[in-house]
Order: structure tokens, then C-alpha cells, then sequence
């Protein structure tokens, strides 16, 4: 009866979610800043960390091959073992157990299907694709006689044309690897399917350049989409007053203006960042200190002379005129522009 039980277990777990699970949870989130990467296979995938376990172990790779696998079964534990990792990227490596028909009998187009889900799976979750040729193989070891070679080369079209038209990215395994049967070379493995060490140091150094280009290009394009701080405004009744309290108390640069009309002054208050002074306010209302601009001093109890020779009352959140204490450490002092805006002067030290 405990064989029975074990034997059904086992058999109901088809996609084996159960052989990384416990890995999943040592492993846990990626730290900050974590290049994070999950290569996703079958027993080529598996067996690159057992022949070569430093490429893995001196980056932040995650093997999750599972030898004899076939697509669907990777579709199924994709969640598991790839999203729930929370890689920047992810390396798909599937096919070729599809083609030997390990799980039953497969078209081209039920891989397809298979790899574009996968795909599809890791953008919604902010996931890089890179979808990998299918290596090359002239015969199955296990299926002898499928002829499984042309049918390769059919896949690895469609996986390229795939990539190119859905936003990922293509790794031409198969083009380094080939002979001239269109099988994988002898000297990279000694089963004609399986790659050995040197086959693997081939891969390794196409993968390494493509995940290093990939994070390039994605950490690139984070930094150019990324919304930068550019200026911001308040709304005053006398434009004199307010710059001059800006400029002679706050002590920020006037900067040049395109408008020219005598209702706008814009001054500097950091690199690429701007204050627009605009009038046309009708009077003075009342602001919520919890709203305000914040500036940082080497010294506040020199600024602090600064404000008394001009007679700005400050305090702290309260209203004393005492700095307040940060928990963090750093001292603040609150006071107001001529129109009532809030402004915090600290001694921040970042």
C-alpha cells in the first residue's frame, strides 16, 4: 500500500515541481541589485551545472533543468521555478525531448505553442526572454531513427523569427555546434545529444555574452524610462517679493526663461532641476506644513545666522524655534516663503 501510495505521488506530480521546491525556498528573493538569472531546460540544462557548477556558482545563474522534460512540463512549473525567483532574465532551452516524443507524440507547433506561452508568462511578470536554439542532433540515443535533424532546424527558424517579432532575444546555440550532418560535433559530446565539459564552455561563453549585452541593454533602457525630476512651481501674488526672497535668502541662481513676459522667473535649484516662480496668485493661502520643499546645509546653525539677518522666523514642526531631531540624526528647521510655502532646511549628510 506505502509503494502504491508513493508511485501515484509521484506520478501525479508530472511537470516534478516537487525536485526544485525546497531549493526555490532556500534560495528565496534576489538581493538588491542582483543580476538574477534562471536557465530553464531539460537535461542539457541539468547537466551544464554538474559538468561546470562555477559558471553557475560565480554568478547569479539558477539551473532549473530537469532531465528528459519536454515543453509542457516546463510550461507547468514555469511559475515555480522561474517567476517566483524573480530573475532579470531567463534562458528557455526546450524542444528536442519534444521531438523524441518523450511525453507522447508532439508537432513543431505544440512546441511552439509551448515556448511562446513560457515567453509570454515571463514579460507579464517583467521577465527578459531569451529564447535559445535547440542544439543540434543528428540522432536520439534513446528513439534511434526519428530523424530528428531537419525538424531542428524548422524550430530554431521559428524560435529566431519568434524572438525578432516579440521583443526577446535569440541564442544561436546550434551554429557554433553543428557538423556537417547537421548533428551536434563529436567533439562536444559523446552521445551525439548531451554535451560534455568542452561543449558546455562553447555555450558558456555565447550565453555569458548574451546575458551580459541583455542586462546592458535592459539596465540602459530602466534608466532612460525612468521619470528624472525636472522642476517645480508655486504660484505667487508678488513676483518681486518671492524671487527676491529666493534668490537673496534661499541664495538660488537666476536662470534664463523662455516665456519673457514678465510672469515667469525660473531659478536653479539643483543640476537639471528648477524652480518656476509664477504670478498671478489673487492672495496669500494658507499651506499644510506637511507639504513642502526641502533643501540641505553643510551647517544649519550657520544658516540658521543667515535666516536671523534677515529676519525669517523658523522652528521646528511644532512651531519652536528650536531644530527639530530626525530619528535618523539630522536636524530640520521649518519656516515660510512671502506666500505662505512651506520650506525644510536640513543638514543631511548623504
Amino acid at each position: 500500500m506505502m509503494i502504491s501510495f508513493s508511485f501515484l505521488v509521484h506520478a501525479q506530480d508530472w511537470p516534478n515541481l516537487a525536485k526544485y521546491r525546497n531549493d526555490n525556498a532556500r534560495i528565496g528573493l534576489p538581493a538588491p541589485g542582483e543580476n538574477r538569472v534562471v536557465f530553464m531546460g531539460n537535461s542539457i540544462t541539468e547537466g551544464w551545472r554538474q559538468h561546470d557548477s562555477v559558471f553557475f556558482d560565480s554568478h547569479s545563474y539558477i539551473d532549473r533543468g530537469i532531465s528528459g522534460q519536454t515543453s509542457p512540463q516546463m510550461v507547468l512549473r514555469f511559475k515555480q521555478d522561474v517567476i517566483d525567483l524573480k530573475p532579470k532574465v531567463v534562458l528557455i532551452l526546450a524542444g528536442t525531448n519534444d521531438i523524441a516524443g518523450n511525453t507522447g507524440p508532439s508537432t513543431l507547433e505544440m512546441i511552439e505553442d509551448n515556448l511562446s506561452s513560457m515567453t509570454a508568462l515571463a514579460k507579464a511578470n517583467n521577465i527578459v526572454v531569451v529564447l535559445c536554439s535547440v542544439l543540434p542532433a543528428y540522432d536520439y540515443p534513446w528513439k534511434p531513427g526519428l530523424q530528428p535533424a531537419e525538424k531542428i532546424v524548422t524550430l530554431n527558424k521559428w524560435i529566431k523569427d519568434y524572438a525578432e517579432a516579440n521583443d526577446c532575444f535569440y541564442l544561436d546555440y546550434y551554429s557554433s555546434m553543428v557538423d556537417e550532418r547537421k548533428g551536434l560535433k563529436a567533439v562536444y559530446s559523446t552521445d551525439g545529444v548531451h554535451p560534455n565539459l568542452e561543449g558546455y564552455k562553447v555555450m558558456e561563453d555565447l550565453a555569458q555574452k548574451m546575458i551580459d549585452s541583455v542586462l546592458q541593454k535592459n539596465n540602459s533602457m530602466n534608466t532612460s524610462m525612468a521619470p528624472q525630476m525636472d522642476h517645480t512651481t508655486i504660484y505667487v501674488v508678488d513676483l518681486k517679493k518671492s524671487v527676491a526672497f529666493y534668490k537673496n535668502v534661499m541664495l538660488l541662481p537666476e536662470i534664463d526663461e523662455p516665456f519673457k513676459d514678465g510672469k515667469h522667473v525660473w531659478l536653479k535649484l539643483a543640476p537639471h532641476v528648477q524652480l518656476h516662480v509664477v504670478s498671478g496668485a489673487t492672495k496669500i493661502i494658507p499651506h499644510d506644513i506637511n507639504i513642502h520643499l526641502a533643501f540641505h546645509v553643510s551647517s544649519l546653525p550657520d544658516f540658521i545666522k543667515h535666516l536671523d539677518e534677515y529676519k525669517i522666523k523658523y522652528g521646528n514642526w511644532q512651531g519652536e524655534k528650536k531644530i527639530q531631531m530626525r530619528p535618523d540624526g539630522v536636524g530640520q528647521i521649518y519656516f515660510q516663503d512671502p506666500d505662505g510655502y512651506w520650506i525644510e532646511v536640513n543638514d543631511d549628510k548623504f
